[in-house]
């Protein structure tokens, strides 16, 4: 779902953890920039603590990478200066 207004309500909350893994062990902010949902990817990397060197992609159909990786390979300057 591409919802940056529920990533705003969710980021705001004093005890989220924008690092938390999924059932298959990616980050929201890996699964946003996966799935070319640049709104929530921006507005993760605009968010404190957020790891953005978490290697994601370790299941079944994806190759081991980062959201840096995504960016670069859709040569996306505003991802990547962000």
């Amino acid at each position: 779902m591409n919802s940056p207004e529920l990533v705003d309500l969710l980021l705001a909350h004093p005890g989220i953890n924008p690092n938390s893994l999924s059932k298959n062990g990616n980050t929201p902010l890996w699964m946003a920039s996966r799935l070319q949902y640049d709104e929530i990817t921006k507005r993760f990397l605009r968010h404190g603590g957020v790891d953005i060197n978490f290697i994601g992609g370790r299941g079944k159909y994806d190759t081991p990478s980062t959201a840096l990786h995504h960016a670069i390979l859709r040569l996306d300057t505003t991802i990547l200066q962000a």
